[in-house]
C-alpha cells in the first residue's frame, strides 16, 4: 500500500498544529500533555476551534494582559480592530481578557453547562462575545 506525498503532508501537518495547540495549552494551564489529550478528545470541534483561535493569538493576549487596567488598552484595541469600541464593549473585551485562563480551563473540563431553558451558558457566551470583539476568535454564524 502506497501512501501519496500528498496525504501525508496533510497528516502531518494536521499532527504539527495538534501538537503546538497541546504546548500551548501545557503553557497556559500548566496542565500535563495527558491531562490536555484527554480533555480535548472529549471537546466539540468547535470549541476546539475556539481553543486554537485564542492560542494562535496568545501573544496578543499577553500584551492585551499587561495593558487592560490602562487606557492604553482600549487606545490599542481599537487601533487594531481599525473601529471604534462602545463603553459596553470595551467593559466585554477587558472581562474576557482578565478570564481567558479560566475560559480555556473551563472549557477543557467541560464545565460550561448549557442553561436547559436556553441551550447556551451564558457566562461562555458573553467571554466568546468578547473574544469575538477583539477577533481573538472567529465568529459563529447560525443558520
Amino acid at each position: 500500500m502506497h501512501i501519496s506525498p500528498s496525504g501525508q503532508d496533510v497528516k502531518s501537518k494536521d499532527q504539527d498544529q495538534q501538537q503546538q495547540l497541546i504546548a500551548a495549552l501545557i503553557q497556559i494551564t500548566g496542565r500535563k500533555d495527558t491531562s490536555i489529550k484527554d480533555s480535548l478528545t472529549n471537546l466539540s470541534s468547535l470549541d476546539i476551534k475556539r481553543i486554537s483561535n485564542l492560542c494562535t493569538n496568545y501573544t496578543k493576549i499577553k500584551r492585551y494582559c499587561k495593558l487592560v487596567d490602562s487606557k492604553e488598552f482600549r487606545h490599542e484595541l481599537e487601533k487594531e480592530l481599525d473601529r471604534q469600541l462602545t463603553y459596553n464593549q470595551i467593559q466585554r473585551a477587558t472581562m474576557s481578557i482578565k478570564k481567558v485562563r479560566k475560559y480555556i480551563e473551563d472549557l477543557l473540563d467541560k464545565k460550561f453547562v448549557a442553561h436547559e431553558s436556553h441551550g447556551i451558558n451564558h457566562t461562555k457566551h458573553n467571554l466568546e462575545y468578547g473574544y469575538q470583539l477583539m477577533g481573538l476568535i472567529e465568529r459563529t454564524r447560525r443558520r
